[in-house]
Formats: C-alpha cells, structure tokens, sequence
C-alpha cells in the first residue's frame, strides 16, 4: 500500500532533510521580491539603447581590461 504524501516527506525528512527543503521551495510558485526586481530590472536594461552590449566576449574583456589600467 502506498504513503501519503505528507507520510513520505516525513519519512523523507528524518532521512534528507535538505532534498526536501529544495522540493518545498519548488513548491511556492511564486518567485521571491527580490528575484522579481532583478527580472524587472534586467528587462530595462534590455531596452535601455543607452546601456552597452556586447555580442563577443572577448571584445568585451578587452575593454573592462582597457578601463581598469586607466
């Protein structure tokens, strides 16, 4: 016969107690404020045409180089 859920993460808990915190934040499907205002400003600096972009990698560590040695 199977356990309930709540049996299972009983028995669960006793044995890996950090699996198991992992899986209840899984549960709240909400994300927390501080991961809503990084998303929210990610999203502005995407369309902010002011801000610097790169598209290689490189040419973009030549350039933090270049500012740091000024």
């Amino acid at each position: 016969m199977g356990r309930s859920l709540r049996s299972a993460r009983h028995a669960a808990r006793k044995r890996n107690p950090r699996v198991i915190a992992f899986i209840d934040t899984l549960d709240k499907r909400r994300p927390s404020a501080e991961t809503i205002a990084a998303l929210e400003e990610a999203d502005r600096i995407i369309r902010d045409p002011n801000v610097k972009a790169y598209t290689d990698i490189d040419e973009m560590f030549a350039e933090l180089r270049a500012e740091c040695i000024k």
